[in-house]
């Protein structure tokens, strides 16, 4: 049984094969192209079978295909590891969020951020590291402290559960400087839009989440509204519930944006995990 690399998303060489091969299906796909720089495409084919029908995704991603991805010569699908290219240069990645990435025969790069569904988490962003370096160190005390008053001052397997009731409470000396802090600093609204919708962003990014195919980039959306959600505060759970407001393309959408652990709170800020929501009439 072939067995699967929890690192490489075998959707991103699935996409990455179709961009020259639409015609192709990527699982028959047995030695990496000459046009593919994919340092560990093995481990990515070993994912993409032990996918089942992909028919559906590879139809709807030929479907919606850029007519400017036909002059590209060469597609870089390198998982994690970090890209470095002449049109990246002094540029913030998590603007920058290409996971399959297209040079062009005028030189020109492109970018395409790969979402497995449209339920995908959009952004893991230190809430913590997106407030000014004092805010964010002032906050990351309350958090350690808040811990340890409450008998907690280190992190152990056992206690998991019990740390997260603490956070319960969404009233707790941790989420309420968090919910201060957002209300005073529009910094941070203005990172979550540049980084969501790679508004600095100096090449063009797609993304697809196997039902749209949407360009990201410096006109791609507004800013409308960055306010905490009361109705989603519905059972006992360790997080905060904020509603992400844009325009795009003339009509409102919603996005939920989660503020939540990942991994243990005792060695890390919780994050923004935004997720898409849905759309509103534009007012």
């Amino acid at each position: 049984m072939v067995r699967r690399n929890a690192d490489c998303n075998p959707l991103e060489l699935a996409y990455a094969l179709l961009i020259k091969l639409p015609g192709v299906d990527p699982k028959t796909v047995e030695e990496c192209p000459s046009w593919l720089h994919c340092p560990k495409f093995p481990q990515f084919r070993a994912n993409l079978l032990t996918q089942g029908n992909l028919q559906p995704l590879i139809n709807r991603f030929n479907a919606l295909r850029s007519p400017e991805w036909e002059n590209c010569i060469r597609v870089i699908a390198l998982e994690k590891t970090r890209f470095d290219h002449t049109a990246l240069v002094g540029v913030d990645r998590k603007t920058a969020k290409g996971d399959i990435w297209l040079e062009m025969e005028d030189g020109r790069l492109m970018g395409i951020s790969v979402k497995a569904t449209t339920n995908a988490t959009k952004t893991n962003f230190s809430v913590e590291s997106m407030m000014q370096k004092e805010t964010g160190n002032r906050v990351k005390r309350i958090r350690k402290e808040f811990l340890a008053e409450n008998g907690f001052p280190k992190h152990l397997n056992e206690n998991r559960h019990q740390v997260n009731a603490l956070f319960y409470d969404r009233n707790n000396p941790y989420f309420s400087v968090i919910r201060e802090v957002i209300a005073s600093d529009e910094n941070i609204t203005n990172q979550l839009m540049k980084h969501l919708f790679c508004l600095e962003c100096p090449v063009k990014i797609w993304e697809f989440d196997g039902v749209s195919l949407k360009q990201l980039g410096p006109d791609s959306a507004r800013f409308v509204s960055f306010t905490e959600d009361e109705s989603l505060y519905t059972g006992a759970c360790a997080k905060m519930f904020y509603k992400l407001v844009v325009e795009e393309g003339g009509v409102l959408k919603n996005y939920r944006v989660e503020i939540r652990g990942k991994g243990n709170v005792h060695s890390g800020s919780m994050q923004f995990q935004v997720h898409d929501s849905h759309l509103v009439h534009l007012a």
